[in-house]
């Protein structure tokens, strides 16, 4: 997975190589399995 800003001056993160159509509150426990994740959302 490598993390991208996805314009220059914004805030927004590009998670690459993390693609789900799963549920928004699924997805959002799975980004905080990741080291350094834990206390995102």
């Amino acid at each position: 997975m490598f993390l991208e800003p996805e314009t220059l001056d914004g805030n927004t993160i590009y998670m690459n190589g993390f693609s789900t159509s799963l549920p928004v509150e699924v997805q959002q426990k799975a980004i905080n399995t990741v080291r350094g994740l834990e206390k995102q959302y």
